[in-house]
């Protein structure tokens, strides 16, 4: 802090030799430009030297405070940095423990699935999410590569809610007991569920999630007698996410 507010009293004493703006950091280091808009989270800014370059942006939070080529200094404040503003990171990369339950004609699973998912935040509001999971249970094994838009309800939060469509699309192998063995048959799955959940960000670069959906699965047996069989989805997990 008595480094911030030296620099800025520096700064302040010598401005007449300034002709353009300064942006001083919190970490101390100070970024010439052209101050061109200040939004309720951003700063966007001209680089010095670029007036028809590119338009850069940094958050408040990270902003110690802004001075101008007039000499007018304008301390940034920590409720205008937001500290309530979600991560900055748009990519999203997690591990997933889900216990979904898949009821067919005549046959029900309880299924323990592992997984990993990559996340990348489109706009505030949109992101997609590419998932790959691993189903376990007694009878039942599958491989299932998937993709679901997300739609979250608020933005540049700690807390979000979402919701969207999940589609998922693999392959296992299903156990029957054929005398005087087991035998195992291919299965195709394709499984797609409306999800809800919640994402936590309680630091900028660890994420949290908890997660339901609810749908519909219908399986193909290959080279058996009974070549379909639909089903209902019930997920429920847990994931933890690196933000980068």
């Amino acid at each position: 802090m008595m480094k911030n507010l030296f620099v800025v009293l520096l700064l302040s004493v010598s401005v007449p030799v300034f002709s353009q703006d300064k942006i001083v950091f919190r970490d101390g280091h100070v970024e010439d430009g052209k101050i061109t808009e200040i939004t309720p989270s951003e700063i966007k800014y001209k680089k010095s030297g670029m007036p028809d370059g590119p338009t850069y942006s940094v958050y408040k939070r990270e902003v110690n405070s802004l001075v101008y080529q007039n000499g007018h200094i304008e301390l940034v404040t920590e409720k205008n940095g937001s500290a309530k503003e979600v991560v900055r990171y748009k990519n999203r990369i997690a591990a997933s423990y889900f216990v979904p339950y898949i009821g067919g004609s005549g046959d029900f699973n309880t299924f323990t699935t592992f997984g990993i998912w990559y996340e990348r935040r489109l706009i505030p509001h949109f992101a997609v999410k590419v998932p790959f999971e691993i189903n376990v249970s007694p009878t039942r094994q599958s491989y299932v590569l998937g993709l679901m838009p997300k739609f979250y309800f608020n933005k540049n939060k700690i807390v979000q809610g979402f919701a969207g469509p999940e589609f998922l699309f693999g392959a296992g192998e299903r156990a029957y007991y054929h005398y005087p063995s087991v035998v195992y048959r291919h299965t195709f799955m394709n499984t797609i569920t409306g999800n809800i959940g919640v994402s936590v960000n309680p630091i900028e670069r660890l994420n949290l999630t908890a997660e339901a959906g609810l749908g519909a699965c219908i399986y193909t047996y290959p080279k058996t007698n009974l070549t379909t069989d639909a089903g209902i989805v019930f997920k429920l997990g847990l994931g933890v996410g690196y933000n980068f």
